[in-house]
C-alpha cells in the first residue's frame, strides 16, 4: 500500500521481531565459545541444548520479520486496510469492523514491566484477524474505535437528515 498525506497508520510491527533475531544471533557465538571451554560431557549437552533452543528462536524472529508487514492496520479514505501477512489485505469499511481487543506480551506478576507490544484481535466478517506482536497496542485499539464511532455517528446524522427530509416534504 502507498503511502499518502491521506493515509493514518493505525498499527506497525513492533522492533522486538528484529530486536529478538539480533539477540538470538548474538547468543549463538556464546554458546559454541562456552561448550568448547567447557570440557565436561554434562556442560556440552547443556549449552548443545542452549544453543539449538537460541538457533531455534532466531529462525522463528527471522521467519516473523519477512512475514510480518512493517504497516499492519492504516486508514485510507474511509476504510481499513488489515494486512495480517505480507501476501494478504482485507479491505473493510469502519461498519463492518467488529470487537477490538488486545494482549499485552506479560508475565503475571511482571505487569510493571509490560511492553507496550502485544497481540490485536480484531473480529470482523471474515473472521477475527489476529495481529501479533503490533507495536503500540492501546493506541492501536483506540484509534480503530474512535473512527468506528465517529463512522456510526456520521451515519446516524447523515439517517436523521434523510428522515427530517422526508417528513418535510409531506
Amino acid at each position: 500500500m502507498e503511502k499518502s498525506e491521506n493515509t493514518q497508520v493505525v498499527a506497525t510491527r513492533s522492533h522486538w521481531v528484529i530486536g529478538g533475531v539480533v539477540l538470538s544471533a548474538a547468543m549463538l557465538p556464546l554458546c559454541i565459545v562456552a561448550a568448547i571451554f567447557f570440557r565436561e560431557a554434562g556442560d556440552r549437552i547443556m549449552f548443545g541444548a542452549a544453543f539449538v533452543l537460541f538457533f531455534a528462536a532466531m529462525i522463528y524472529y527471522l521467519y516473523l520479520a519477512c512475514t510480518l508487514p512493517k504497516i499492519m492496520i492504516a486508514y485510507k479514505k474511509g476504510k481499513f486496510y488489515f494486512h495480517p501477512t505480507k501476501k494478504q489485505t482485507v479491505i473493510l469499511p469502519p461498519e463492518e469492523v467488529g470487537e477490538v481487543r488486545r494482549n499485552h506480551h506479560t508475565g503475571a506478576d511482571w505487569r510493571i514491566y509490560a511492553r507496550p507490544s502485544g497481540k490485536l484481535i480484531v473480529d470482523y466478517k471474515g473472521g477475527p484477524g489476529v495481529f501479533r506482536f503490533v507495536a503500540n497496542l492501546e493506541y492501536a485499539e483506540k484509534t480503530i474505535e474512535k473512527i468506528k464511532r465517529d463512522r456510526r455517528e456520521e451515519l446516524l446524522r447523515e439517517k436523521l437528515l434523510r428522515e427530517s427530509g422526508q417528513n418535510g416534504e409531506k
